[in-house]
């Protein structure tokens, strides 16, 4: 980006929200000019109920648990779960509501690869045309 466009910098946020790896990834290709692969389907399972317990930890589960659901969006979709699953995690009220998806999610896996295959990176939208229109 700076060399094709010359800006002066590069938001990765929205990266960050469906690729958790991407700040890893970054510093790899910082040093290396290579990087890894992003998390296999199993690895962003486990990566989002850490992220959760976290929060539940910080905030209860009454808060984090509506908090956390629009985080666990930007996982599933990245991880070809389904949207039925999908929608029934975004649905749910309780730690052991979210359990027993992440349970059916795990039987089910990805509709695209195993859940041992690293997945690719998800393509996130960005706004067109000057910043100030954002």
């Amino acid at each position: 980006m700076f060399e094709e466009t010359g800006c002066q910098g590069i938001s990765i946020g929205r990266g960050a929200l469906a690729n958790p790896w991407i700040f890893q990834q970054l510093v790899s290709w910082e040093r290396t000019g290579t990087w890894d692969p992003s998390g296999t389907f199993r690895e962003r399972l486990q990566l989002l109920r850490t992220q959760l317990d976290y929060l539940i930890e910080l905030q209860g589960g009454a808060h984090a648990i509506p908090h956390f659901r629009k985080m666990a969006h930007w996982y599933l979709s990245g991880m070809y779960v389904p949207a039925p699953l999908r929608n029934e995690f975004q649905q749910a009220q309780t730690l052991d509501q979210i359990d027993q998806t992440l349970a059916k999610i795990v039987e089910r896996g990805p509709t695209k690869g195993t859940a041992e295959d690293s997945l690719p990176d998800m393509r996130i939208p960005v706004p067109g045309g000057p910043i100030e229109h954002w």
